[in-house]
């Protein structure tokens, strides 16, 4: 038989093979199954506490990525400065700058923080924020605490203490009612606020 007459057995509608033929065939299938399969791998069951220590160091380390990185994005953007637990930041800067006396230009980006800061409050601020005028707000609290200096109360935490009662004062225009922390409240509260600065000397 040659492999046209092979083609035409094969292809042929109506051919029926031999008892005999398929049985052997279906055990020659099925012998060959059982040796080119391979084996389906036991599954080891643990035992559930086993289970669920597998599963607290997971999620434990997942929730130590997750905090390294939000401190991470925190010092990576203005102010360069982490938050603590609980505390929400403005992302609008507000511009604090001012010559000192000796010719020295410092810019500043200051951000007002809170807590308990509700989603509608942050929306009012940040628009405030960014549509106020800030011209000259830097330099007037600049002058007036280079005026008020004493040796034990220098120019720098009198400025400091100027910025933060001026935000909250401003803060109040757009969040009437709010408080200055920490306080006992479940209303929003001014919690103070955080500044980097540059220094460059005319």
């Amino acid at each position: 038989m040659d492999e046209k007459e092979l083609d035409q057995i094969l292809n042929g509608a109506g051919h029926r093979w031999n008892i005999a033929v398929s049985s052997a065939v279906a055990e020659l299938v099925d012998s060959t199954r059982v040796h080119t399969i391979p084996p389906e791998p036991a599954r080891k069951k643990l035992p559930r506490g086993v289970v669920w220590g597998i599963f607290a160091t997971a999620t434990a380390a997942v929730l130590v990525t997750a905090g390294a990185s939000v401190t991470a994005i925190q010092m990576g953007i203005p102010p360069f400065q982490s938050l603590e637990a609980g505390l929400q930041r403005t992302t609008t800067a507000i511009p604090v700058n001012y010559v000192e006396a000796g010719g020295t230009a410092v810019t500043c980006n200051a951000f007002i923080e809170f807590r308990q800061l509700d989603a509608a409050s942050e929306a009012k601020i940040e628009s405030y924020i960014s549509t106020q005028d800030w011209s000259g707000f830097g330099q007037d609290l600049f002058d007036t605490a280079e005026a008020q200096a004493t040796p034990s109360s220098t120019v720098s935490s009198r400025l400091a203490d100027a910025i933060d009662t001026a935000l909250f004062e401003k803060t109040g225009e757009v969040l009437p009612g709010i408080v200055h922390g920490p306080a006992d409240t479940t209303g929003v509260i001014f919690n103070g606020h955080s500044m980097s600065c540059s220094a460059q000397s005319e």
